[in-house]
């Protein structure tokens, strides 16, 4: 699908397209990715998987914007809604569940966001994606309990998916004075279009 208009994408393809970008977080690409989405849940309105990438680009659309976080509160509103819709379409899809937690994540509501995440991962024990948020997010709240069996089984599981999760490794490394170990969980992000990856210039 790579280098095909968004007009010529097939509904699946806009979804494939959205994987491509969150492999590395590319602004370049939101526009397009987004105008693709956009077709396919307005072409197949029962598509859940197409709801739930246009709210998780949604998010990254906005906190990479120099806008955030003082248009925050209406797009959190618009992501939302596309969560809830991905998860009233198919309540058993991980991916909607994924959406609606990172809508509540930066709309401050940890534990709602917390509670979405480990719904997704007791629907689909094998989505990396999810297992490794949960464990980023615990990694942020300094639950190294939670966080690091997480991150670990979640690159053990699938060492190719996308490097951004290592943040939360490197923090659990910098907070307990690894810095040496840290810098080299961030050398491995391979997202250079994630903010932190500059710590390592």
């Amino acid at each position: 699908v790579e280098g095909k208009p968004p007009e010529m994408l097939s509904s699946y393809d806009s979804v494939v397209r959205f994987y491509q970008y969150a492999r590395t977080h590319d602004r370049s690409l939101i526009r397009s990715v987004r105008e693709g989405l956009e077709q396919a849940i307005r072409r197949d309105p029962d598509y859940a998987e197409a709801f739930a990438c246009l709210a998780q680009l949604h998010v990254d659309e906005q906190r990479f914007s120099e806008e955030w976080p003082k248009a925050a509160k209406h797009a959190l509103m618009r992501v939302r809604e596309l969560a809830l819709r991905a998860v009233e379409i198919a309540p058993h899809c991980s991916r909607g569940h994924h959406a609606l937690a990172l809508a509540y994540w930066f709309s401050g509501d940890v534990a709602a966001a917390l509670a979405e995440l480990q719904t997704g991962r007791s629907l689909n024990p094998n989505d990396t994606d999810i297992m490794s948020d949960l464990g980023l997010r615990y990694a942020v709240l300094m639950d190294w309990d939670k966080a690091l069996p997480l991150l670990q089984e979640s690159y053990s599981r699938n060492p190719a998916q996308p490097g951004d999760y290592r943040i939360g490794l490197a923090l659990f490394h910098y907070m307990h004075g690894r810095h040496r170990d840290a810098l080299t969980e961030m050398r491995r992000m391979t997202v250079e279009h994630m903010a932190q990856a500059f710590v390592v210039v």
